[in-house]
Formats: structure tokens, sequence, C-alpha cells
């Protein structure tokens, strides 16, 4: 199966902003402009994620996911503060194809129960904000800013067991910096996943995608720096072919 190309848009509505290493961020767009370029380029999907929603215990903006899926034809996943099932209702309402979620999933577990039941786990995207800490990898929750003690390994494995259709997996230490991509996590989370996974932060060209898809060959490939300042195209992204059969 071909490794889909993934742009990550991180929502401050009504702006696209980019962080740093998950701190500071800069205006680099409105959601609707940035999609539509995308998808002009041929991107396989979009990932929507408000990064205040949740760091601010605010409701998501559905406005503004409404007023943006209806000008999409392709598949859009949306995080940002889902908390409950209601929340992702409402998401999947206004327009979402799935839904992101990363702290409730891990102080409430339950929550990606409740969705599964009701939608079907293809719907969810379980997305791991990782850091290394003393050889160690382990998942934050907040747009990176708590530690929640929990191993990225252990993680994995408790989401092997059928209440998510995805994993998103971003390195906090590797985010926005356009240098690369972490080897060792992405390797640990293809080693501990029996369910796809989107790898996300670092990516710096289209051979440094390459290798990570030749690798790896994860579910997708989740990339946002380098398409906001244009240090790649994705029309020649897709002209390149490479086997992932070995």
């Amino acid at each position: 199966m071909r490794t889909r190309i993934i742009a990550k848009l991180d929502c401050k509505p009504p702006y696209v902003v980019k962080p740093i290493l998950f701190d500071g961020v800069r205006k680099v767009g409105t959601p609707n402009e940035l999609a539509e370029k995308y998808y002009n380029e041929g991107v396989d999907e979009i990932i929507y994620l408000d990064v205040v929603s949740s760091l601010y215990n605010k409701p998501i903006d559905l406005n503004c996911i409404s007023n943006f899926a209806m000008k999409k034809f392709i598949p859009l996943a949306v995080g940002g503060g889902v908390k409950s099932l209601s929340d992702a209702e409402k998401l999947f309402h206004n327009g979402a194809d799935k839904i992101v979620i990363n702290t409730s999933s891990i102080e409430t577990p339950k929550i990606l129960e409740d969705i599964s039941y009701s939608y079907g786990n293809q719907s969810i995207v379980v997305h791991i904000e990782a850091k290394k800490i003393n050889g160690e990898y382990f998942c934050f929750t907040e747009c990176g800013r708590n530690n929640s003690g929990i191993k990225v390994k252990d993680w994995i494995k408790d989401l092997n067991k059928g209440v998510a259709g995805e994993i998103l997996i971003q390195s906090i230490d590797f985010d926005g910096l356009m240098k690369g991509f972490d080897h060792q996590l992405f390797d640990l989370a293809m080693t501990y996943s029996k369910i796809p996974v989107i790898l996300s932060s670092g990516f710096s060209s289209i051979n440094n995608i390459k290798e990570a898809i030749v690798n790896f060959n994860p579910s997708g490939i989740c990339v946002s720096s380098i398409l906001h300042y244009n240090k790649i195209s994705l029309k020649h992204l897709r002209n390149n072919d490479w086997d992932t059969s070995n």
C-alpha cells in the first residue's frame, strides 16, 4: 500500500501557525488557503489540529471546522480539546472524517471505547506527543506541556487492543526544526504498534521523507513546516516512486 502524504495544519483560529519544539508560534497562513494549495498539489489527507483548545480548556471553533470542511474533497482528521463522545459527534457532524485525540485519550481512556463503539475504530487517530527523557520516550499532553509519566511503548501496547484505528507519532524534540526525523522514536513506534502509524516531525527534504518511507513503511507521512515554508513541492514528491517491499 502506498504511504499517504498528509499535511498537518496547526491552527490557532483564524490562522495556521507553526511552533518549533512545540513552543512559540508563527503565523503561516489561513486553513482554507493552505488546504486549497496542498489539495491542488495532490496531498492525500489533511490533519487539522486546534493547538489552543486543549491547552486553554476551550471548545474547538465548530464554525471554522464546518466552513473549512465544506470546501475539502479529501479525508479530514480534526483534533483539539475533544473530551467526550459528544465533542467527537459535533466534529463528525461538522465535516470531520476522523478524530485526533491526545490529552483526553490518556487522561480518560474510555473516550476511545465510546467513540469506537459509536463510529468504529477507523474513525480514531491517537496522537502521541513523545519526548525522550533519560533514554526513554514518554507521552506528553496539553501540546507538549505535561509529562503523563506513561512510556510511549506501553501506551502503544495498550492501543493495540483495538480502540484506535491509527497512531500519529510526533517528536517534541525534533518538531519544526527541519533537520531530519527521530530514527529511534520511529523505530520504536513501528516495532511495537500493530495498527497503522503516521510518522511526523523533523522532515527536512524529499530524500528524508523517502528514507522514512523505505525504512519504516508507515501508513502515512505527516508534514507541516517543509510545506508551509516551501522547502518541498508536493507535486515533485508525488513524482517519486520508491520500493517498500524489502
